[in-house]
């Protein structure tokens, strides 16, 4: 029983309101516990091999926020329904809610432990933690029943029967014991200890299942502190997991993407559209292996760089007249986590359906750390790289080193979001000097990070006549002027004959000059090569193919005559028979660019919502083409 009828004073009674509050949450802890050691025991010759003793033990409390998140969620309804005992005097009617809150805990229990065995289980062909994909399992049970081998469904009796019996005795250690929550006297005393209690106890709540008070809230990310995407897999909550992707399943209901268009086709369509006909890439570089530096400008639109026809950064416009400069690239996304997922992984962004969330997808991916496997990786931010589980994606895609705000917490001067771009970029080329120093070649990366909101700026103390759009041109502008110092600082450097620098926007961003969040202006990015190692015949060199971020894989990697058959979406632009077009993703569809062209189709619209085309049949043909390409991309995605 839970609680027991004996009075007690107000203050006795809101104390043990927490304490029940801490009883369920303890419950929940515990089980996750003992969740996670079935895991490693299981795995336990897998994960000793990889790992060892001290990367396993690590597993079990580097995720403390994401269990106590998981256990406050769980905790949510009891911790409400126990406040009614408040107000309820009759013996029977608090029999009946005392069970009601007990058979509620145990059905939380029984879903956890379901869960958690079938990821177990099934972790020894998926290798991964559930996804998206096991909803479209979920869909056809008898094929699951049919396809499920005896061992498994041994495995999974056993499991399940020694997680129940944990659930047993934490039951009677935590949960059997009375816990008095009375009513005494007046209704004006009872609400006035259910209304401190359900304040107070709600909000110790809601912090615990945000991760605390910081600027973010928690993410799978959180979970993430191994270079063993097994001891990650132990490391993360199942139940946090399994929610978290069960939320974006819904919210993108993928299955309206596909299965309305024919398979064979789509695959037929985006075969010809990927294809190179056979023909030869032009080699703009000096040699096949050389350092490479990846410079992801956040947020900066075409429409604020001269070299583009737009209005401003004369330094990167000095860079893209001494490099090749890719006049009609565009962002496969709007958002910086998809960003770096297409420019590092070469795949493009799905409506409604972040791929860097998608652990076990990510892993399946190639990727430039992968690609170039004898490199020295590294990434740096100034900032947080929980935010959109941007670090989940940078480990599972196999970068060597990551350095956030917590690595560089020194650097001045600092905004909200983190060190600005005058202090990362000195920084920056600082580590490359470093990394030029070893005896392998390197690839590092940096993430700016001045001109996105707040537009914090040093010296922007009030945002300027024209609002946030003068802001953010204004950080575009200090972002510019740091960006020229540092090139001029690489310039005398020894590493510059020996390094191919990209600069590349994560996305754009609506303003002054494309206020719309569906135009094809609001995702055409700079992209621009620069650096000793290319031929001095194609510096200056503009390239007009249309491409996207996903599309810098292949283009490179042909360049470097590294292995490109798993890049499948991307295309090298560098190749004459290679064709021209784009995908990109907005808020709640995609949009589709071409030579005669572009469009926008919004999902819950159900229809083209913006478009230039004037042919017909060339709208035609951009459309079939569109649905082909999303319907290949999304089936890969699931599958």
């Amino acid at each position: 029983m839970l609680f027991s009828p004996e009075g007690s004073t107000p203050v006795k009674s809101f104390l043990n309101i927490g304490a029940f509050v801490l009883r369920v949450l303890g419950f929940f802890f515990i089980l996750f516990f003992f969740e996670r050691l079935l895991f490693v025991a299981f795995y336990f010759p897998e994960i000793w091999s990889e790992a060892g003793f001290h990367e396993t033990l690590r597993a079990f409390y580097m995720p403390f926020r994401l269990d106590l998140s998981a256990a406050a969620y769980f905790t949510v309804i009891p911790f409400l329904l126990s406040l009614a005992f408040l107000f309820v005097g009759h013996q029977r009617a608090r029999t009946v809610l005392t069970k009601v809150i007990t058979v509620l805990i145990l059905l939380f229990a029984a879903l956890t432990i379901l869960i958690h065995v079938g990821e177990t289980v099934t972790y020894q062909e998926w290798k991964s933690k559930l996804s998206s994909r096991v909803f479209v399992h979920l869909a056809h049970p008898t094929e699951m029943v049919r396809t499920a081998t005896p061992a498994y469904m041994v495995e999974f009796a056993l499991m399940v029967l020694v997680l129940g019996l944990v659930v047993w005795l934490l039951y009677r250690k935590l949960l059997k014991r009375a816990v008095p929550v009375a009513a005494p006297g007046s209704w004006f005393r009872r609400f006035a200890i259910g209304l401190p209690a359900l304040l107070f106890y709600a909000f110790l709540l809601i912090v615990a299942i945000r991760g605390g008070l910081g600027r973010y809230p928690l993410g799978i990310s959180n979970g993430y502190f191994s270079n063993y995407h097994i001891v990650n897999d132990a490391s993360v909550n199942t139940i946090w997991n399994f929610g978290d992707k069960w939320l974006r399943y819904r919210k993108g209901n993928l299955d309206q993407f596909f299965g309305k268009y024919p398979q064979e086709k789509a695959e037929d369509i985006t075969r010809m559209l990927l294809s190179d006909h056979d023909s030869l890439t032009t080699k703009v570089v000096k040699k096949d292996t050389f350092n490479i530096v990846f410079i992801v400008l956040e947020s900066w639109s075409a429409q604020m760089v001269e070299a583009l026809g737009g209005v401003g950064a004369p330094s990167v416009s000095k860079v893209a007249g001494e490099g090749i400069l890719f006049e009609r690239v565009y962002a496969a996304s709007w958002t910086s986590q998809k960003g770096n997922a297409s420019i590092f992984s070469g795949y493009p962004a799905l409506p409604r359906s972040p791929i860097n969330q998608q652990d076990e997808k990510i892993r399946s991916l190639p990727s430039f750390p992968r690609s170039l496997g004898e490199y020295n990786s590294e990434y740096h931010y100034g900032g947080d790289l929980d935010f959109g589980n941007i670090g989940g994606y940078l480990v599972n895609a196999g970068f060597n080193k990551l350095f956030d705000e917590d690595s560089l917490s020194t650097l001045q001067p600092r905004g909200r979001l983190g060190a600005h771009d005058e202090a990362t970029l000195p920084y920056f080329h600082d580590q490359l000097e470093r990394a030029g120093k070893g005896d392998k070649p390197f690839f590092c990366s940096l993430f700016t990070l001045s001109s996105h909101s707040p537009y914090d700026i040093p010296g922007l103390t009030d945002w300027p006549t024209g609002g946030e759009w003068a802001a953010y041109a204004a950080t575009i502008a200090y972002a510019d002027e740091h960006l020229g110092k540092f090139f001029e600082k690489v310039r005398r450097s020894p590493i510059h004959d020996k390094t191919l620098f990209v600069l590349i926007a994560d996305h754009g961003r609506t303003n002054e000059y494309n206020p719309f969040p569906y135009n094809d202006k609001m995702y055409h990015i700079p992209m621009i090569w620069w650096g000793g190692v290319i031929k001095e015949e194609f510096r200056g060199a503009k390239v007009d193919k249309i491409g996207s971020q996903y599309d810098l894989a292949k283009t490179l990697l042909n360049q470097m005559d590294r292995e490109v058959s798993g890049y499948r979406f991307s295309k090298d632009l560098l190749n004459e028979g290679s064709g021209g077009f784009a995908m990109y993703e907005h808020h709640n569809g995609y949009g589709w660019v071409d030579a005669n062209g572009y469009f926008a189709f919004d999902f819950d619209r159900n229809k083209v919502v913006e478009s230039e085309f004037t042919d017909e049949s060339a709208f035609a043909d951009a459309y079939e083409n569109s649905r082909a390409f999303i319907t290949a991309v999304y089936r890969d995605f699931l599958f």
